[in-house]
């Protein structure tokens, strides 16, 4: 899971300079997976 987020992060700061709106759709994504599998 760590490794995932780690991948999600390095990616989502490339794809910040060529395409926002996947960046935040990332977040979007990986932020409530994150909160709901952590528990």
């Amino acid at each position: 899971m760590i490794i995932l987020i780690y991948l999600s992060i390095k990616f989502g700061k490339l794809n910040i300079f060529h395409h926002p709106a996947v960046n935040a759709f990332s977040l979007t994504v990986i932020f409530p997976v994150f909160f709901v599998v952590l528990p």
